[in-house]
């Protein structure tokens, strides 16, 4: 038996004919952004895409107003050189950095010369750069000299510790050479202290020793007078306050008298800083000022209170003898752990030199100093 097919979309009844697709039709650009055109053409770089067309813009011409353009040509001139610079004098100055100079006084600034590189010539030295209250002179230097020393006055109107930046400069054949110089201002070397007395003393010889203790003090020794032969037997010792009144806490009312018939002549004095001092004398055998004669020369020790140190020395004295006459130059020295030393110089005409140097140490109670010479004694 033979059945008739239907058509199967027919058959189910739920969709609808399917239309066959006509010609598409060309619709208008509603503005909304095409995504073939998101990412931009890479052929559109430096120029304006309109449509699908490149509209390349025209290079540019210049300036568009008619003034002349510049064609880019070098000038040829040759470049701006300046002034003329002289070379530097080749001449090497030395000098002190610092130059100190009291107020109301003058000082001397040495300056060595030292010329290089062929020049031979004079130099003039000066310093510049001071104001009219500091006078120096310029200095002219010859050929043949090689350092000069310039003069330089301050006013007192100057003050103390005031600094001054100056220039030395040497110059010649209109070249120069300079180096910095500075200038320091103190007070003047010896002023008047109106605290103390002019003549508080009442000094008249011209033996007397004098020194400055650490807090302020003053300290002076002084042969006894006598008239008989050989001459003071002894010394006394003083003390002052530092406005020149008598410390009448020292001694007995201000002095100790030390009565030593050994000592005919002071040599030296020299104070310490525990308030105790040093003297040194000669003894009786010098008295003939004969250098071939040995001399004794005693050095004693003192306390604060000005009494005799016995713990130095044979109850406060110690002795050495040299080929000295009691004229001769002498200094009492003490270092940090309290050896003394007595240095001379004296004419002995046995030596190879007409003068001879001589040193006694001793330990700081007496003894002579071990390894130093012989017994404490060089010369």
């Amino acid at each position: 038996m033979a059945l008739a097919l239907l058509p199967l979309a027919t058959a189910c009844g739920d969709e609808e004919p399917v239309e066959k697709p006509g010609p598409v039709e060309p619709q208008a650009d509603a503005g909304g952004r095409d995504a073939s055109t998101a990412t931009p053409d890479a052929s559109c770089a430096d120029a304006t895409c309109d449509g699908g067309t490149t509209v390349q813009e025209p290079p540019d011409a210049g300036p568009a107003e008619g003034g002349a353009t510049d064609a880019g040509a070098v000038d040829g001139g040759a470049p701006d050189a300046g002034p003329d610079v002289p070379l530097p004098l080749p001449v090497d100055l030395r000098a002190p950095s610092e130059l100190l100079v009291r107020g109301d006084d003058f000082t001397v600034l040495r300056v060595g010369v030292e010329r290089r590189e062929g020049f031979t010539g004079p130099v003039t030295l000066a310093i510049r750069g001071l104001p009219s209250e500091v006078f120096v002179a310029d200095r002219w230097v010859s050929a043949d000299t090689n350092a000069a020393a310039l003069v330089v006055s301050v006013s007192g109107r100057v003050g103390p510790r005031t600094r001054l930046d100056a220039t030395l400069v040497a110059t010649a054949e209109g070249r120069s050479t300079s180096r910095p110089l500075r200038m320091l201002v103190a007070g003047p070397s010896f002023t008047l202290d109106p605290t103390f007395p002019v003549a508080p003393l009442g000094w008249t010889d011209g033996s007397r020793f004098f020194d400055v203790l650490a807090d302020g003090k003053l300290l002076t020794a002084y042969p006894i007078a006598s008239a008989s032969w050989p001459g003071p037997q002894g010394f006394v010792l003083e003390r002052h306050h530092a406005d020149g009144i008598p410390d009448l806490t020292f001694g007995m009312l201000g002095s100790v008298t030390h009565t030593r018939p050994a000592v005919s002549r002071m040599l030296a004095f020299k104070t310490l800083p525990t308030g105790g001092s040093l003297v040194a004398g000669a003894a009786a055998d010098c008295h003939d000022g004969d250098n071939a004669t040995p001399c004794t020369i005693l050095v004693s020790r003192h306390l604060a209170t000005g009494m005799l140190d016995t713990s130095f020395g044979d109850e406060g004295v110690a002795s050495t003898r040299f080929n000295a006459a009691s004229r001769s130059l002498v200094k009492l020295l003490v270092d940090e752990v309290g050896r003394v030393s007595v240095a001379l110089t004296y004419y002995d005409p046995t030596q190879s030199g007409p003068y001879v140097y001589a040193v006694q140490r001793w330990e700081a109670d007496g003894r002579p100093v071990a390894g130093f010479g012989t017994e404490g004694r060089a010369t």
